[in-house]
């Protein structure tokens, strides 16, 4: 029997994930389906999304970010976020304990920061190709590789033999600058060497309604607390989140950087073909450039926030690769179940958005 998305037919397989109903097991959802029937029920229930109207973060400084510069106000009563496209989620580990925070400048991080979905390509990534009568035909153009559901372009692989030729084909193809920020969300590679450190592959769950609970629980502890006592009640309920995303296995997060327009080819370049080839984590994706005037997001992921020597090694990589272009990792380490939750440095509840920061990583002493 083939199962698949009860409500678009997509099939079930390596590369798609198929979420149980829980109220009605029968029905399965591939990640975009799963997304609308969350959110529908959200909206069922009368929550409101967070952030500004438009569902994106306002511009924000986290210097006052952390839990000692959150406002001391009367928290509402928690209000859940509207969920997300389930991202890519690889094994777990054990807990980590969360750092300090670099004050940084997110003034573009939105909840678009989420994680890479790991989907088939639209269309396959070609090389001109020659026909029988010794002519070539060009290969496909840069909007029929965009997954018209996920709106993303993921670079499919290749032999091993043929990987770094095959890449060199797609990231020109795909540059920053070539792609329509309009019609396209996210440009993405994964890690294609099976036998590297940072390869992973996709596994866990998302589901917001089994972090509430700390959620609520903080929501009630803040009111008239003292700054104290509302900065252990923050810490107690980051430890809660953490935990709760390694029960479900969803323990990914993200490096996290802004690149000039002017170098974002340059700069994804490298990182693509450092990703791909192994030399970094389990997967990076870059926000395209054409038709905006926004520093671009680029992310790189680490399968699991508690393995602090994978998170420090591609952390030492990542700023070795950016050293050419004189530019270093300033943004923190930030989880994907954070971005999930809608968990902002504007965050209602004034929790932080980072769990490392860059001085935490760099100073860890490791084994």
């Amino acid at each position: 029997m083939v199962f698949g998305c009860t409500e678009c037919g997509r099939p079930g397989d390596t590369n798609t994930f198929l979420y149980e109903n829980l109220l009605n097991p029968a029905d399965t959802y591939c990640g975009p389906c799963w997304a609308a029937w969350e959110l529908q029920q959200v909206g069922a229930s009368g929550a409101l999304p967070h952030g500004a109207p438009d569902g994106q973060d306002e511009p924000i400084d986290l210097d006052n970010s952390t839990s000692e510069g959150a406002p001391a106000v009367t928290a509402p009563p928690y209000v859940a976020p509207a969920a997300a496209t389930p991202p890519h989620v690889p094994a777990a580990a054990g807990n980590a304990a969360g750092g300090q925070y670099d004050p940084i400048d997110l003034d573009d991080l939105t909840d678009e920061d989420a994680p890479p979905t790991v989907m088939p390509p639209h269309a396959a990534i070609a090389t001109a190709t020659s026909t029988a009568g010794g002519r070539s035909e060009p290969g496909p153009s840069t909007e029929s590789l965009i997954d018209p559901i996920t709106k993303r372009i993921l670079f499919p692989g290749a032999a091993l033999e043929m990987l770094e030729v095959e890449l060199d084909v797609w990231i020109n193809l795909a540059r920053p600058s070539r792609i329509d920020e309009h019609i396209c969300a996210w440009i993405q590679v994964n890690n294609h060497i099976h036998i590297s450190p940072g390869y992973a592959q996709a596994g866990g769950f998302f589901f917001s309604y089994q972090y509430q609970p700390a959620l609520e629980t903080l929501s009630i502890r803040l009111p008239g607390a003292a700054p104290d006592a509302k900065t252990a009640a923050r810490s107690e309920c980051v430890a809660r989140l953490l935990d709760v995303a390694v029960e479900q296995r969803y323990t990914s997060g993200k490096w996290m950087l802004f690149l000039n327009p002017t170098i974002a080819d340059d700069v994804w370049a490298d990182i693509a073909r450092a990703t791909a080839t192994g030399l970094l984590g389990c997967s990076s994706k870059i926000a395209p450039t054409k038709g905006s005037r926004k520093h671009p997001l680029c992310c790189v992921y680490v399968a699991n926030f508690a393995d602090r020597f994978e998170i420090q090694r591609v952390l030492v990589a990542l700023q070795a690769l950016l050293e050419k272009y004189n530019l270093s990792v300033a943004a923190g380490f930030k989880l994907d179940a954070f971005t999930m939750l809608g968990i902002n440095s504007r965050h209602q509840l004034g929790l932080p958005p980072i769990i490392y920061s860059v001085a935490d990583a760099l100073g860890w002493v490791l084994p």
